[in-house]
């Protein structure tokens, strides 16, 4: 997937929720792999469920 660069034109909400997407979409932070993994399992059942 194609990152997408912080904006500071963008609205107060989205620039709060760019660390976490950073973290969840990207792998950006090597120390939460727990999390990222969690996410990745999360999106994949809501895939599954949404296409069943």
């Amino acid at each position: 997937m194609k990152k997408i660069k912080h904006n500071e034109s963008w609205p107060a909400s989205w620039k709060y929720c760019y660390p976490y997407d950073e973290i969840k979409v990207y792998n950006n932070n090597k120390r939460s792999l727990g999390y990222w993994y969690a996410y990745k399992n999360r999106q994949e059942a809501t895939f599954l469920f949404i296409t069943s």
